[in-house]
């Protein structure tokens, strides 16, 4: 956040959203128990939005990309690995046509572009993510369709 204003993506497209419209509520608030339903975790993710990534964080106040996944599927009662590659290494493989909300979504961040699983990303449906960007733009929403991930796409998964 900077004076008051949150960096967001969406849509393919990069803006601004004021804190006013945003809170900071912990996003454990509600369903604390495990097992709750992918809506469920969608929801739980889409409260996370805003908050800080860091690198190797698991929470729960600031996450980076496979801590955020992993605790999510920590919610829905299932126990994946750790790391961005392990967690693509260990999932059953779904192809780009076939996501289901939930699923997870494999990238190579690295520059150049290889074919080696940096990032990760939580499917909630029509070509959208929830993940932890980076520092800069903390859990962000954003399109798996948009120039910089389409380029970078490695494949889909699922626990």
């Amino acid at each position: 956040m900077s004076n008051g204003w949150y960096l967001i993506s969406y849509n393919g497209k990069t803006g601004y959203i004021s804190s006013q419209y945003t809170s900071k509520s912990k996003p454990n608030s509600s369903p604390s128990s495990a097992n709750v339903s992918i809506t469920e975790a969608i929801a739980i993710a889409r409260r996370y939005i805003g908050y800080p990534y860091v690198w190797g964080g698991n929470g729960p106040d600031a996450y980076d990309c496979s801590g955020f996944t992993k605790m999510l599927y920590a919610k829905m009662g299932k126990t994946i690995p750790r790391t961005s590659y392990a967690q693509y290494s260990n999932c059953q493989k779904v192809s780009k046509s076939n996501l289901k909300a939930g699923d997870l979504v494999f990238f190579s961040t690295s520059t150049p572009i290889s074919k080696i699983v940096s990032h990760v990303g939580f499917y909630i449906g029509n070509g959208y993510m929830i993940h932890a960007a980076n520092t800069r733009q903390g859990i962000i929403l954003d399109n798996i369709n948009s120039n910089y991930y389409s380029q970078r796409y490695i494949g889909g998964g699922r626990y």
